[in-house]
C-alpha cells in the first residue's frame, strides 16, 4: 500500500532455507577450527593417554570390587572398613587437591618466566605441603574416637571398635598418598601424564593379590594392607619420575616470594571449595550409617558404575585439560580458550547422556551381571540398582562442571570455586534430608545429581562471564591503532605528540 511490495511466502520459506544451511555451514566451519585446533589435538592425546590406563586401573578395580564382593558382601567388616576410610582419605582429597589447583598455574606461568624462581616454589610448596600432611595425621590420631563415633553413629560397639582400629592402621596413607600427588602435580604440569596415571594401578592389583591369597584367613585386614602397600608403591614408583624431571628437591623455605604469595593467596580459598566437596561424601556416608546395617556398603556399590564413566572421562579430561588452559591463560589467548572450553562442553554432553539411558535403564541387569555372586544376593542386587540409576543422572552436569572448574582454575578464580564448594554442600545436606526423607537410601544418591546439576549451571556460568572479561579488558589494553596504519607506526606518532 506504500509502494513497498510485502515479502510473501515464498520469500520467507526461501530466506529461512538461507539461513538454515547458512547456520549449519556456519557450526561446522566453527567445529572444524575446534577440531584443527593444535590445544585441541593435544588435550585430546593427553586425555587418551590418561584414559587408557584409565581403563586399565578400572579392570584392576573391578576385579579388586568383584573380589571384595564376593569375600564380604555387604558385611559389617565392610562397613567398617569404609567408614575408617573416609577421614584418611578426606585428608588426601581435601588439602592436597587444594594444592594441586592452586599451584599448577601459578607454576606453569614462572617456570616460563624464570626457571630458577619455579625451582624455589617447588620447594616451598613442598615444605608447605609436609607441614599440613603431618598436621592431618596428628590431628586424626588425636581424634579418632571422636571421629568414628561421629561417622558410624549408627554402629553397634563392636563394630565402632572395629573401625577404631582399622582407622589407625589406614592413617600412614595421608602422608603416603598426599607427597606422591604433590609430585604427580608438577609431573602432569610438565605434560607427562602416562606415568602418574600407572602409578594409581598399584593399590587395586596389591588388594586383588592380597584378597585372593589371605581373606580367608586375615579379613577386612586385607583391604588395609592393600590400601597402605599400594600407596607406598605408588610413591616408590612417582619420585624417579620427578627426579628425571629435574623436580625432585629437599624441603626448604626461601622465603614468601611473590610466586609463594600467589599459590598461598589462591590455596586457601581453594582448600575451603574443595573441604566441602569432599565433606560431602563424608555426610552421604555418614547419614547411610545412620540407616539399615549394609546401607554404607550398598551406597558404596551404586556408585561403583557412574565412577567407571566418570574415571574414564572426567578424570582424564581433567588432568589433561588443565596443564593446557594454564598455558593459554599465561598467554593470553582468550578467544582460543573459549573455544577450546566450548568444544569440550559440546563433547561430553554427546558423550555422557547415553551413557546416562544405558545405566538408568539397564541398572538391575548390569548390577547382577556385575556383582551377584558369592554374598552379593539378589536382594542385594534390587536395591544397589536403584541407587545406580539415581547416581546416574549426574553424569552430563558433573563432566560440564570438571571442565568449567578448570577453566576457573587457570583463571586464578580459585576464590569462586570455595564459594561454589559451600554452596554444594549447603546443596547436598538440604538435599539429602529431602530425599532420604521421601525415598530412603536411594535419595542420597539422587541429592548427589542434583548437587552437580546446580554447580555445573554455575560454573558453565561463571567461566564464560570471566573469559568474556579478560577479552574486553585485552582488548581495550590494545594500542589505539589508524585505519590503514600499522600499530607500531601509530604508536610511534602518539609518542612523538605526546
Amino acid at each position: 500500500m506504500n509502494g513497498v511490495a510485502e515479502p510473501s511466502r515464498a520469500d520467507d520459506d526461501r530466506s529461512r532455507a538461507v539461513a538454515l544451511p547458512g547456520a549449519g555451514l556456519r557450526l561446522a566451519h566453527a567445529t572444524g577450527e575446534w577440531l584443527r585446533s593444535s590445544v585441541t589435538r593435544r588435550i585430546l592425546g593427553a586425555a587418551v593417554t590418561v584414559g587408557l590406563v584409565g581403563i586399565l586401573l578400572k579392570a584392576a578395580g573391578a576385579g579388586r570390587e568383584l573380589a571384595v564382593a564376593y569375600y564380604f558382601g555387604t558385611a559389617d567388616e565392610l562397613d567398617a572398613f569404609l567408614i575408617a576410610y573416609l577421614a584418611p582419605s578426606f585428608i588426601i582429597n581435601a588439602p592436597i587437591a587444594a594444592f594441586a589447583a592452586a599451584l599448577m598455574p601459578t607454576f606453569i606461568r614462572v617456570r616460563e618466566e624464570d626457571p630458577a624462581q619455579a625451582a624455589r616454589l617447588v620447594a616451598n610448596m613442598f615444605t608447605a605441603v609436609l607441614i599440613v600432611l603431618g598436621a592431618g595425621c596428628a590431628l586424626l590420631a588425636l581424634s579418632a574416637s571422636t571421629i568414628v563415633s561421629l561417622l558410624g553413629s549408627g554402629f553397634s560397639p563392636a563394630k565402632a571398635a572395629l573401625t577404631e582400629r582399622l582407622f589407625y592402621l589406614l592413617l600412614p596413607i595421608v602422608m603416603l598418598n598426599g607427597v606422591a600427588r604433590f609430585w604427580g602435580t608438577l609431573i602432569n604440569a610438565s605434560r607427562r601424564f602416562l606415568l602418574v596415571a600407572a602409578t594409581e594401578l598399584m593399590t587395586p592389583l596389591l588388594t586383588v593379590g592380597l584378597l585372593l591369597l589371605f581373606a580367608r584367613d586375615a579379613g577386612v585386614y586385607v583391604l588395609v594392607g592393600g590400601v597402605v602397600g599400594g600407596a607406598a608403591l605408588e610413591l616408590l614408583l612417582v619420585l624417579p619420575g620427578a627426579f628425571r624431571l629435574g623436580l625432585l628437591c629437599r624441603p626448604a623455605w626461601h622465603g614468601l616470594d611473590p610466586a609463594t604469595r600467589i599459590v598461598i593467596a589462591q590455596y586457601l580459598p581453594t582448600v575451603l571449595g574443595t573441604l566441602m566437596g569432599s565433606a560431602t561424601l563424608l555426610v552421604d556416608q555418614s547419614m547411610a550409617a545412620m540407616l539399615a546395617p549394609g546401607s554404607v556398603a550398598t551406597l558404596s556399590y551404586g556408585a561403583k558404575l557412574t565412577s567407571l564413566f566418570l574415571s574414564l572421562s572426567a578424570v582424564p579430561l581433567g588432568t589433561a585439560i588443565l596443564p593446557y588452559l594454564s598455558e593459554l591463560a599465561a598467554r593470553r589467548e582468550w578467544t582460543e580458550m573459549r573455544r577450546t572450553y566450548l568444544g569440550w562442553v559440546a563433547v561430553v554432553i554427546a558423550a555422557a547422556l547415553p551413557v546416562t539411558a544405558i545405566l538408568v535403564l539397564y541398572a538391575e541387569p548390569l548390577v547382577r551381571l556385575v556383582f551377584e555372586r558369592g554374598a552379593f544376593t539378589a536382594e542385594h542386587t534390587a536395591t544397589v540398582s536403584i541407587v545406580v540409576a539415581c547416581y546416574a543422572l549426574q553424569l552430563p552436569f558433573y563432566l560440564c562442571g570438571i571442565i568449567g572448574s578448570r577453566v576457573l582454575i587457570a583463571l586464578r578464580r580459585n576464590g569462586v570455586i570455595a564459594v561454589i564448594g559451600v554452596v554444594n554442600f549447603s546443596v547436598n545436606l538440604a538435599g539429602n534430608l529431602l530425599f532420604m526423607w521421601l525415598f530412603g537410601l536411594p535419595g542420597l544418591a539422587l541429592s548427589t545429581s542434583a548437587v552437580y546439576l546446580v554447580s555445573s549451571v554455575i560454573l558453565t556460568w561463571l567461566a564464560l562471564a570471566y573469559l568474556r572479561h579478560e577479552s574486553r579488558e585485552a582488548a581495550s589494553e590494545l594500542p589505539r591503532q589508524v585505519p590503514g596504519r600499522s600499530p607500531e607506526a601509530t604508536t610511534a606518532q602518539d609518542g612523538s605528540q605526546s
